[in-house]
């Protein structure tokens, strides 16, 4: 069968990883599969490849004073309606309600006469959203011209009305988490046309590591309690910030290892003199290394502040937290904390820096349990979390609620 998946961001960023992973395994199962994401190098035009075995469109980005990843490219809009009229396809699978994604899944199923997937995986709107929490305020966005942050602002405000009404039409919704669930509910979406589907975890690329090696090849002291911790964003660093300056006091030789961009404001938690020598900041990682670092962690963290956002979410580090054998210690916001408990592989502490500094002095007082844990870890990547596994739930509901088998 053909398959249509349209995803608003570029190459390696974001939701790519959860389309890209899907598309992976209708491919494996005989699909003709097509994937389309936006392209970070081109602003007019779209390049054609192939991916894995299936066929990826990188769509121009121009988008006068937007972000390419924004899904508004006028350009990018076109060329995705056009490809969605142009060639019949058995099934539309479009990821969360930027115009790119829904315009064409739209038109794509008017074309065929197809049935409609919507994923929703982020909670981007309300007061405490991705957009007025965390895009607004930023230091970033402030810089922007005046004209700019208005443009921007009135697009944020019809994008925020979009996400809410834009995938209602779907046949099928797929959220990434529970409190997705509930607000879809919400907005009149029968429980019967919602799919919880949680991302997996790179298993195949990303492996346990030995830990002295990875060390070595870091120059980290190999006595020290290192904490891995991975964003492409520091969303959460006040709280991550501020349970590491309180663990230092207590334990000085503690080592937090980051990958990603450098912090905002390190020096409202850590001295100079904590900076230099206890935050070892390798900047942004590309995909094929993560596996090798995070095995220099003794355990890996996952901070969330209590707000929508992260309520409404499930960080794509989980599953390469897990994939790497390592425990995890996190807080009790959003779903990843009832994966942790159940299966008894890590720590969880409240949302604040005063209990998740506990949590991680926890975790050195139990550390002979870090090998265990770290293996456990690894069979949830394995099984209940395999992109295969997810694959397989997803295509017996597809089965199950509109009647298309894609299960070969």
């Amino acid at each position: 069968m053909r398959l249509l998946l349209l995803n608003h961001n570029t190459r390696g960023q974001g939701t790519y990883w959860r389309a890209l992973q899907f598309a992976r395994q209708f491919h494996m199962r005989g699909h003709e599969v097509t994937l389309m994401c936006v392209a970070a190098d081109k602003r007019f035009r779209a390049r054609r490849s192939s991916r894995d075995g299936f066929t990826l469109f990188e769509t121009p980005h121009w988008a006068p004073g937007l972000d390419p990843q924004e899904g508004w490219g006028p350009l990018d809009v076109l060329f995705r309606t056009a490809r969605g009229l142009a060639r019949r396809v058995d099934l539309v699978f479009s990821f969360d309600h930027k115009p790119d994604a829904i315009i064409p899944a739209k038109a794509a199923r008017l074309r065929s006469g197809c049935p409609w997937i919507s994923d929703w995986c982020d909670w981007w709107g309300g007061p405490e959203g991705l957009f007025r929490r965390w895009v607004i305020p930023g230091e970033g966005f402030q810089a922007l011209p005046a004209r700019v942050r208005r443009w921007r602002e009135w697009i944020f405000r019809r994008d925020e009305r979009r996400e809410e009404r834009a995938r209602l039409s779907a046949d099928l919704m797929t959220v990434i988490c529970q409190a997705l669930a509930d607000r879809a509910e919400s907005l009149g979406t029968r429980r019967d046309r919602i799919l919880l589907l949680p991302s997996g975890a790179p298993a195949d690329a990303i492996q346990p590591g030995d830990k002295s090696s990875a060390r070595a090849a870091l120059d980290l002291p190999g006595g020290a309690f290192v904490l891995g911790y991975m964003a492409n964003a520091h969303l959460d660093e006040d709280l991550l910030l501020g349970a590491f300056a309180r663990l230092l006091d207590a334990a000085p030789e503690t080592v937090l290892l980051v990958l990603g961009p450098p912090f905002d404001h390190p020096e409202r938690h850590l001295t100079p003199r904590q900076r230099t020598r206890s935050v070892r900041a390798l900047g942004p990682v590309p995909f094929p290394r993560i596996g090798s670092v995070l095995a220099a962690a003794d355990v890996l963290l996952m901070p969330l502040s209590d707000c929508l956002y992260n309520r409404g979410r499930w960080p794509n580090k989980i599953g390469d937290y897990l994939a790497a054998g390592r425990p995890i210690v996190t807080t009790n916001v959003g779903d990843a904390p009832a994966l942790v408990s159940r299966h008894g592989i890590g720590w969880v502490g409240s949302p604040t820096s005063e209990s998740l500094a506990r949590a991680i002095a926890q975790a050195w007082d139990d550390r002979a349990q870090w090998e265990d844990l770290g293996r456990q870890a690894r069979r949830v990547a394995e099984t209940e979390l395999s992109w295969h596994a997810l694959a397989e739930k997803l295509i017996t509901a597809i089965h199950v609620r509109l009647g298309l088998d894609l299960s070969r």
